[in-house]
């Protein structure tokens, strides 16, 4: 784990300077390409949460489903995200907005 931290945060090889937080999620032993599934599964799943993914350079938006398969939406399946969805609140303001305003034209007419 140690090891690909200090990758993300090299300056040729991840974030660089820029600060984030590093959270373990899984460990798993096997390939490389096995490896590379379990990593966009995670991707998947964070993204899934309201989470925002971003590949190289820096600040590039990532869409995780053009890079899922049935191999990858299996270990997805076993995925938590540990922390509730990022953006909920946002939807719940927009549909209460919604319920407001469709009291207002109700009591209106």
């Amino acid at each position: 784990m140690k090891r690909r931290e200090s990758q993300h945060r090299n300056p040729t090889g991840g974030w660089g300077n820029q600060p984030f937080t590093f959270v373990h999620l899984a460990t798993m032993e096997g390939t490389k390409e096995q490896a590379e599934d379990h990593e966009y599964a995670w991707r998947y799943t964070a993204q899934r949460a309201g989470w925002r993914i971003y590949g190289k350079p820096p600040n590039v938006r990532v869409n995780t489903v053009l890079r899922m398969n049935s191999r990858r939406q299996a270990i997805a399946r076993q995925c938590t995200w540990p922390s509730p969805k990022r953006n909920a609140w946002g939807w719940m303001k927009w549909i209460f907005g919604l319920s407001a305003a469709a009291a207002i034209i109700a009591l209106a007419l």
